[in-house]
């Protein structure tokens, strides 16, 4: 799992996190100039296709994006890569005593303090009631709260 959350976040530094949010055809790294069909979806060819994109990560690591096996990325799937990579990394930046948990005084003490959303959140991700969050438990949250629209 651990390799895996790796290997998304090298795959989404390396292809640009903000094509999940948009359909810009301008914007660098966008959705929408990666899908130069323009058919809702990134297929591998487009995801390796250009000047050294085959050597990029986001065509070396397809296979683990593509999480419904169908042969194209979706924005979706962009989305809940971006999503790991962006929960991997903030996780472990709000673990301050590295217990692979978050407490609500580390949840609430991040940039966002008492605004941001893991903060606001705690109880309802909370799902064991234990007072800790878990990965899993982050990942579930999402998961529930952003529901896969297709491609």
């Amino acid at each position: 799992m651990k390799l895996k959350l790796v290997t998304l976040a090298l795959t989404l530094c390396a292809a640009g996190a903000s094509f999940a949010h948009d359909g810009q055809h301008g914007k660098r790294g966008g959705f929408g100039m990666l899908d130069t069909n323009k058919d809702g979806a990134i297929s591998q060819a487009e995801a390796c296709g250009g000047p050294r994109a085959a050597e990029g990560a986001l065509c070396k690591n397809f296979a683990a994006i593509d999480a419904n096996k169908d042969g194209v990325l979706s924005k979706d799937e962009m989305h809940a890569a971006k999503f790991a990579f962006v929960a991997h990394k903030g996780f472990g930046k709000l673990d301050a005593n590295a217990d692979g948990a978050l407490s609500q005084a580390e949840a609430c003490g991040g940039p966002r303090g008492a605004q941001g959303k893991v903060c606001v959140d705690f109880a309802a991700i909370d799902a064991n009631k234990d007072g800790q969050l878990s990965k899993e438990e982050l990942r579930a949250f999402h998961q529930a709260n952003h529901p896969k629209r297709g491609h």
